[in-house]
């Protein structure tokens, strides 16, 4: 058994515990305490109080078993070297920060306003220049002159 530094006691225990007087329990506990340190178990004199012994620390030397599989298994995964690291997934160390926004140059957008309007109205003469061919009958060569001019 592994050295321990203390046992758990199960709520579960109280019902077949509680016909015990308080004096058979003081000597119960006892016997538990005397049991989790040294490990060698413990010779009662009540044969009631030898049998709850008996039980609970059956659940201890379970417990006890238990947690020495839980710390070999730990040992083993510590010899690996740990969890490898992680890459980061996101940003990378110089993109961490962002520079404050820019603000958006005023020329600039009177001048993408300019644009806007100029390609609307080239837009619109196109129409009417579709349309006026469509009404007048023109010939091909007119309509070549007349886009060239334009």
């Amino acid at each position: 058994m592994a050295s321990i530094k203390g046992f758990m006691f199960y709520l579960s225990h109280k019902e077949n515990l509680a016909e015990l007087s308080d004096s058979q329990l003081g000597m119960l506990l006892r016997s538990l305490i005397d049991f989790a340190e040294t490990e060698k178990p413990q010779k009662i004199a009540d044969p009631v109080v030898h049998m709850a012994y008996k039980f609970m620390i059956s659940q201890i030397r379970q417990d006890i078993k238990k947690y020495e599989e839980t710390c070999q298994k730990n040992s083993q995964n510590g010899k690996k070297g740990g969890r490898p690291p992680q890459k980061a997934v996101g940003f990378s160390e110089s993109e961490r920060f962002f520079e404050k926004p820019k603000k958006a140059n005023k020329k600039e957008n009177r001048n993408e306003n300019k644009n806007k309007k100029e390609n609307e109205k080239e837009k619109e003469n196109e129409n009417l220049l579709v349309s006026d061919c469509k009404n007048a009958e023109i010939s091909n060569a007119e309509l070549a002159a007349m886009l060239e001019t334009w």
